[in-house]
């Protein structure tokens, strides 16, 4: 029998050819567009003042008339918490060793690994700023009967490797739900299923939602927090303080067409 590819296997050469393809949608688009400052705070939380009333001592009179009663500015402070981000990263020697150069490597670790962080990081701030500072992720409807099967209101912002924690959504309580699982696998649009599951599976439900492991209520505040109608946004209750209520114009379900008028009243 002649050479063939199969007598030839143990002296045949892979190629490789660089460099490696991005398959992770890494745009940040409202991240990258918040302005930033470098303003520098320390403490457990920090205190911006707000004016929130006129003077309304203002009014017009006739001659000799007493003039209109004296008012005041008014003030109120909001307390914005603290919140502190972290990534972390961990190589073996022989990991950096084997990859600080061209011919062992298309990447050198310790580069890939910390360019690679920064990315998940902006990644990650950039779903924080639309969510409401609570880090939930979604929102359970019900457990399969083999317990690790989770059926959600959407698994967008989940992804396999991901170590969450499925908690009552009001308390932060783990009760049936479960601390420090992962993601094995996402097989739709509204299901994931756990490596571990749950501790009584059949109690998860809608009062339990799904957060990134250890980081309920400590993420940032972002925009569904801050037009949120029902909420208390940095201390101060919107129900209490009608100005610091976002004004929203909902559709009522009918879709509507974007005008000047539509933007003049929003502007409005």
């Amino acid at each position: 029998m002649g050479a063939t590819l199969t007598t030839f296997d143990a002296i045949l050469k892979n190629q490789y050819l660089g460099p490696i393809r991005e398959q992770l949608n890494n745009s940040n688009v409202l991240y990258g567009r918040l302005e930033k400052n470098t303003d520098s705070v320390v403490g457990k939380n920090f205190t911006i003042p707000l004016h929130y009333g006129r003077n309304e001592g203002i009014g017009a009179r006739g001659e000799g008339a007493a003039l209109p009663g004296a008012g005041n500015q008014a003030y109120k402070d909001c307390i914005v918490p603290m919140r502190y981000q972290y990534g972390r990263i961990q190589l073996t020697g022989p990991t950096i060793k084997a990859a600080k150069s061209n011919e062992g490597a298309f990447l050198r670790a310790v580069d890939s690994e910390m360019r690679g962080l920064e990315k998940d990081m902006k990644s990650s701030m950039n779903r924080q700023v639309f969510g409401d500072g609570t880090g939930a992720l979604a929102v359970c409807a019900s457990a399969a009967s083999d317990s690790v099967t989770i059926t959600v209101d959407s698994t967008a912002k989940l992804r396999v490797g991901m170590p969450v924690d499925i908690l009552v959504t009001t308390t932060g309580a783990t009760t049936a739900g479960v601390v420090g699982d992962t993601v094995a696998s996402i097989t739709s649009a509204t299901v994931f299923v756990l490596t571990t599951g749950v501790t009584t599976y059949g109690s998860i439900g809608a009062t339990y939602s799904v957060y990134v492991s250890g980081s309920r209520n400590k993420e940032m505040m972002g925009l569904s927090g801050i037009v949120s109608a029902t909420s208390t946004l940095q201390g101060l209750d919107v129900a209490t303080y009608p100005w610091w209520k976002a004004t929203v114009l909902a559709n009522g379900g009918t879709n509507r067409a974007i005008s000047d008028t539509l933007l003049q009243t929003a502007i409005d």
